[in-house]
């Protein structure tokens, strides 16, 4: 491998990116790439919080395994529920809606309960395909995730889903 090229954004949480490579071709990329010429490099602030990261991504087996825990939590809650549920082994969560309405609708009233859920729609995803993304955190307890399991059952009835 030649080049390595990375981000900082969805994983680590921050900004900017970065490129890993011999001499040679780190030299020609400085002097003719536009967008290292044309931008400012990351604030110093940035890159303490992206060593903190690091350090947290390092040292992180008892968050990593809390994570899992709350999304198995989840996505078994949402089944015993009778919701279909997508994917697995991730912290995003995605119940599947099928149909753009109601997926707007079940996402509006989970907000109205204070749940940020956002709804999943054409053009991400397929029509037919709609569904719910939950974002499930280590920071997350058992109660809160037992709370919206309680909600999305409530919502579920009242849309008659379940």
């Amino acid at each position: 491998v030649d080049v390595l090229m990375g981000s900082f954004t969805k994983a680590f949480g921050s900004i900017g990116g970065f490129i890993t490579a011999n001499n040679t071709i780190i030299d020609y990329m400085r002097i003719t790439a536009r967008s290292y010429i044309f931008s400012d490099p990351i604030p110093p602030a940035i890159v303490y919080g992206l060593i903190t990261t690091l350090s947290i991504i390092n040292e992180g087996n008892d968050l990593r395994r809390k994570v899992s825990e709350n999304a198995e939590r989840l996505r078994e809650g949402l089944k015993r529920c009778g919701f279909k549920v997508l994917g697995n082994k991730t912290p995003i969560v995605p119940l599947f809606i099928g149909n753009e309405k109601k997926a707007i609708q079940f996402a509006d009233e989970l907000h109205s309960k204070g749940i940020l859920a956002p709804c999943v729609r054409r053009p991400a995803v397929l029509e037919g395909k709609e569904r719910i993304r939950f974002s499930v955190m280590a920071t997350h307890s058992f109660e809160q995730i037992d709370k919206l399991l309680n909600i999305c059952s409530e919502v579920g009835k009242k849309m008659q889903m379940i």
